[in-house]
């Protein structure tokens, strides 16, 4: 006859187990530690969370450790911000063999110090330029001056028709304005 300690840890979940997290980095963090499925996003109203879903057959014990995990990544997801180097089209450095480059440089930031957290373009700037960028395509985010959560200035290679097409968008052209700046492109020879 078996104890209840063995039957718990023989016991398996028919149910399935997800857990949803508001940043793609909190959601990598805990696949990684669990052993999870493939990450989902997931769109619910105006928000879009990222979802890890247990592996089917996962033992009691494991789903418990699983949400003990969960929790302490949540609270601890507040702290969790995205950066440049989370955008899909950062490329680090690669500089070599493009036709032109492009700066945005902040003149008027939101601190006086640029490696402040808060001195220059927020997420959802960045965010807007990353969407921009993989419409329009030929281009990518190279580099950057400042802090990773609030850069102070990007630098974008690529061709230079999608980089004179991206210094053209009417929100980019607002992004710039609001910190006393433009796009401002160059040849490479």
């Amino acid at each position: 006859m078996k104890t209840y300690f063995e039957l718990r840890e023989s016991l398996q979940i028919n149910e399935r187990a997800h857990y949803a997290f508001d940043t793609q980095k909190a959601a990598k963090a805990f696949g990684s530690k669990v052993n999870g499925m493939p990450m989902n996003i997931v769109k619910v109203g105006s928000g879009k969370y990222y979802v890890v879903e247990l592996r089917p057959g996962t033992k009691q014990a494991d789903q418990e450790k699983a949400a003990k995990i969960a929790v302490s990544i949540g609270l601890s997801e507040s702290y969790l911000e995205e950066g440049v180097k989370d955008l899909k089209n950062w490329d680090d450095r690669n500089r070599k063999g493009f036709e032109a480059r492009a700066f945005i440089e902040i003149k008027k930031g939101n601190t006086s110090n640029k490696f402040d957290d808060d001195f220059g373009f927020t997420q959802a700037e960045m965010d807007y330029m990353d969407k921009l960028i993989s419409k329009i395509k030929g281009m990518h985010v190279s580099s950057f001056d400042g802090g990773d959560t609030a850069p102070a200035s990007l630098e974008f290679y690529g061709k230079k028709a999608s980089l004179d097409k991206f210094a053209k968008d009417r929100k980019v052209q607002q992004i710039a304005k609001k910190y006393k700046s433009k796009v401002e492109i160059y040849l490479n020879k």
